[in-house]
């Protein structure tokens, strides 16, 4: 986890990182429709899988 202002505003920032390893035949992308009653039900979000340059 890593905590610091953020660049542009200077607002507290939380970002949290996690690692995931991923079967072989999982799909390198997909869509994601939000479900519920709050405002952003029903908004539909391309998801996918990116690998990251990490030394470690």
């Amino acid at each position: 986890m890593e905590e610091k202002p953020h660049p542009d505003t200077g607002l507290p920032r939380r970002t949290t990182f996690f690692l995931l390893q991923a079967p072989d035949e999982a799909q390198d992308a997909w869509l994601h429709r939000v479900g519920g009653e709050d405002g952003d039900a029903g908004f539909t979000f391309a998801c996918r899988f990116v690998p990251l340059p990490l030394a470690r």
